[in-house]
C-alpha cells in the first residue's frame, strides 16, 4: 500500500504520457498519408497523360510507390539520426528505456514506412489500390486515344495547342 501510495502518481504521469505519445503518432501518420496523397494527387494529368501514351497502370504504381519510398528513406535516415542524438542529449531524462531502444525506432521506422506506401497506394478518394480509373476524367479536353495520336504526330499536337492558346 504504501509503495502503490508513493508511485500512484508518477503511474498517472506515465498513462498520460503515453496517451499524448500514442495522439502524436497518429498525428504523424496522418500527416504522412496526406502529404503523399497531396503529392500524388497534384500528379492526377501527369498520370493521366502516361496511361494515355500507353504506360500500365501496374508501372505507374510502382513508379509513384518507388518514388515515395525514395522521399521516406530521405526523411527516415536523418530523423533517426536526430532522434538517436536527442535521445542520447536527454538520457537522464529516460526512466527504464534505452536513448537507442530498438522498439521504438522500429515503430518510428515502421510508421513512416507504412503511411508512405499507403498514401502513395491510396491517394485518390473512393479508388482502390492502384486503381487510376477515375483519370480517365481528367479535364485535359481531349480523349484519351486523341491525345495518344496527337502525342504521335507533333504537327497535330502543335495546331492543338495553338487552338487552345488562342481561345
Amino acid at each position: 500500500d504504501i509503495v502503490e501510495g508513493e508511485t500512484a502518481s508518477r503511474a498517472a504521469q506515465v498513462r498520460v504520457l503515453g496517451a499524448f505519445a500514442g495522439i502524436a503518432f497518429l498525428l504523424a501518420a496522418v500527416g504522412i498519408h496526406g502529404l503523399l496523397s497531396f503529392a500524388v494527387s497534384r500528379r492526377k494529368q501527369e498520370i493521366g497523360v502516361r496511361i494515355a501514351l500507353g504506360a500500365q497502370p501496374g508501372e505507374i504504381v510502382k513508379m509513384i510507390v518507388r518514388q515515395g519510398v525514395v522521399l521516406a528513406a530521405a526523411g527516415i535516415v536523418p530523423g533517426v539520426v536526430l532522434a538517436y542524438a536527442a535521445g542520447r542529449a536527454m538520457e537522464g531524462l529516460l526512466a527504464g528505456v534505452r536513448p537507442g531502444d530498438a522498439g521504438t525506432f522500429a515503430s518510428a521506422i515502421g510508421l513512416c514506412v507504412l503511411m508512405t506506401v499507403m498514401g502513395s497506394l491510396f491517394p485518390f478518394e473512393g479508388d482502390g489500390p492502384g486503381s487510376f480509373e477515375g483519370l480517365g476524367r481528367i479535364e485535359i479536353g481531349v480523349q484519351r486515344n486523341r491525345l495518344a495520336a496527337d502525342c504521335r504526330d507533333p504537327v497535330r499536337m502543335m495546331a492543338a495547342n495553338a487552338k487552345g492558346a488562342g481561345a
